[in-house]
């Protein structure tokens, strides 16, 4: 009983930032919102699983996120992320990593080299993330909050819609690192 209230302590500060990114680009400007979803990978190096070592466990991942421009070299940007399961076997038992959801709110700093239609930008802002993992017929869960960084690229083909390529760390743990890479589309509005 303890631990889940724990997780909702942990959540609720995330819950709250989102709530009023998307109150702010509900009521802003129109141009300055952008709305977009990558597909990509989850991936996760765990360094043991009951003392033994893991292979990388990968799945495929689905990004929607939301934001707001401030300016031309400023944003705040919510995610969220959702993802497949994958299969290992972990000393000789075959291991799920399942139920794997994320969600993240980051300042997004942005850069227009002389080609008006790329965009580079980074990202560094917190994340929470939620992984099941089943080992032996029982479920292991586990939760994280941990500071997140990445970059990524968009490349718009018209005023209004790009295709990004975006990497994170989203956690890097004392037991386990999680990274997300993936492609896009973002559409402004």
């Amino acid at each position: 009983m303890a631990r889940g209230r724990e997780d909702v302590n942990k959540t609720i500060p995330l819950t709250i930032l989102s709530i009023l990114l998307i109150i702010q680009t509900a009521y802003a400007d129109t141009g300055n919102n952008y709305f977009g979803a990558n597909i990509g990978l989850f991936l996760v190096d765990e360094e043991n699983v009951n003392n033994n070592k893991v292979p990388h466990w990968k799945a495929v991942n689905l990004i929607v996120k939301l934001g707001h421009n401030y300016n031309r070299n400023f944003a705040i940007e919510g995610q969220l992320s959702i993802a497949g399961d994958d299969t290992n076997v972990v000393g000789g038992t075959s291991a799920t990593l399942d139920k794997k959801v994320g969600l993240g709110i980051y300042l997004r700093g942005n850069y227009w080299p002389g080609n008006s239609k790329t965009n580079i930008y980074v990202l560094a802002g917190l994340s929470h993330t939620r992984m099941d993992t089943t080992l032996q017929g029982s479920s292991i869960p586990d939760s994280s909050n941990d500071l997140s960084a990445g970059l990524g690229i968009d490349y718009y083909f018209n005023e209004n819609t790009a295709i990004s390529l975006e990497g994170m760390q989203v956690i890097h743990g004392d037991s386990y690192e999680l990274q997300t890479l993936g492609i896009g589309i973002v559409r402004t509005f």
